[in-house]
């Protein structure tokens, strides 16, 4: 198993150490919380567990709580599965208090809804303010403190380790793939031009759309798809800035690639990636999402690749 071991922790305060006969573990650039799926043979059903340790050659890699944990008996003995995620979890998990914000800074809402769960702050534009900032009954607190990095910065914030940033991916590691060191068992790259947008117009008071904000990668290529845009809360102040923030949001799911090599690789989301081939060479990459997977067969590492010219 490559090393993994695995420490279960029980609602009593007991711990033991078991190596997962399945292990995923999976970092993403868009979400703040990383997870863990994996599965145990065990002699017997165990208690109520609450949190899990991923180490790999003696060293942590994942802390998190328990979402969910099974035991079965089948033909081949009790095997426990668990799925965890880390700390980040709590700002998918918890919603924002509803209420009307006047003059908030991204410094100042992170403070407020980020902070208390162990989480530091770096970037750009922290301490620029809005208006005016809604949020509504059911809205989670990191989508509440990504509305407003989005509305003062045009840039959504991404976790790494312990620090929040709100900046545009910018890795100095470049993971170079293809070669003797990561050669690839898998490899696909594609197009989605149906996400893409080619214009947006905008309503204006008199419920007409006399502006339009259009996509000059769409009118190269020909594609035509066109929305119609009303804007309505934070976003009524600045409603072009907004329609240009659709169509880069749909630019950036123009490319999707995916990669997968032997062992374990240590990239990270936001890393850049280069791939190099006798089938494909694969330039302006980045690490979106990486996977852990180990079981009988082996180890790999997956990655979800994004277009770093679009992010």
């Amino acid at each position: 198993m490559s090393g993994f071991t695995v420490r279960l922790h029980s609602w009593t305060g007991e711990a033991r150490e078991l190596v997962p006969r399945t292990l995923e573990l999976s970092s993403f650039l868009r979400m703040p919380a990383r997870s863990l799926a994996c599965s145990f043979a065990v002699d017997s059903f165990p208690l109520e567990l609450v949190s899990a340790d991923v180490l790999r050659g003696g060293r942590v890699v994942f802390s998190g709580k328990l979402d969910r944990q099974r035991t079965s008996m089948t033909e081949d003995g009790v095997i426990l599965e668990i799925e965890a995620r880390d700390k980040g979890a709590a700002l998918l998990d918890n919603e924002a208090r509803p209420r009307l914000y006047e003059r908030i800074t991204p410094a100042a809402l992170f403070d407020e809804l980020i902070a208390p769960f162990g989480f530091l702050l770096t970037g750009g534009g922290l301490g620029v303010s809005v208006p005016s900032l809604i949020i509504p009954k059911g809205r989670c607190l990191w989508d509440a403190f990504g509305t407003l990095c989005r509305l003062t910065a045009g840039l959504l914030p991404y976790v790494r380790g312990d620090m929040v940033a709100v900046a545009r991916p910018a890795s100095l590691v470049t993971v170079e793939l293809g070669g003797a060191a990561h050669p690839l068992l898998e490899l696909s790259h594609g197009y989605h031009h149906y996400r893409v947008l080619s214009r947006v117009l905008i309503r204006d008071e008199a419920g007409e759309y006399p502006t339009e904000e259009a996509n000059a990668y769409t009118d190269a290529v020909g594609i035509a798809r066109t929305r119609y845009y009303v804007p309505a809360g934070e976003y009524y102040a600045s409603p072009r800035w907004d329609a240009r923030q659709r169509i880069a949001r749909s630019m950036a799911e123009l490319v999707e690639a995916t990669a997968a090599v032997p062992g374990v690789l240590e990239a990270e989301p936001g890393d850049c990636v280069r791939v190099a081939c006798a089938a494909a060479t694969l330039e302006n990459l980045m690490v979106g999402e990486v996977t852990w997977r180990a079981g009988p067969a082996g180890v790999t590492t997956r990655l979800g690749l994004v277009s770093s010219v679009y992010l």
